[in-house]
């Protein structure tokens, strides 16, 4: 009787270490895409199975740094990336804290809303003068 049990427990830790070992590892980058991944579970419910293929398939794949994004500012993005988490400093990427305005502002000694006021007036100065045709 004992030794039944002990073969198939054997057995079946034989089956769940290959398991284990067979199944890919997928990355954590391919994780990362939260939205996509509650509306394909939450709204859409789609199978767990599914889930998972589309998971190893890179379906749900954010990468570092937004396409679109321009880091100039370096030292500021590492500084971020340590502090927040990796969303928020995703959105400040795509939002543009680090494509050099920011250090712009800086070293003209003001803070950078005041500088993209400042910016967004003489931008304004410009185009009403192109639109009055007093240039």
């Amino acid at each position: 009787m004992f030794g039944m049990l002990a073969a198939l427990s054997g057995l079946f830790l034989a089956k769940e270490y290959v398991k284990e070992k067979t199944t890919p590892v997928i990355p954590a980058s391919y994780w990362r895409n939260k939205r996509l991944m509650d509306l394909d579970q939450l709204v859409l419910h789609i199978p767990q199975k599914q889930f998972m293929k589309n998971a190893a398939n890179g379906k749900y794949y954010l990468p570092d740094v937004p396409p679109n994004a321009k880091i100039v500012d370096k030292e500021q993005y590492e500084n971020d990336k340590k502090r927040y988490t990796f969303y928020q400093v995703y959105r400040f990427a795509e939002k543009g804290k680090y494509d050099g305005t920011h250090s712009m502002a800086q070293k003209a000694g003001e803070s950078t809303s005041a500088w993209m006021l400042r910016i967004s007036d003489e931008c304004k100065k410009w185009n009403d003068m192109i639109r009055n045709n007093t240039l």
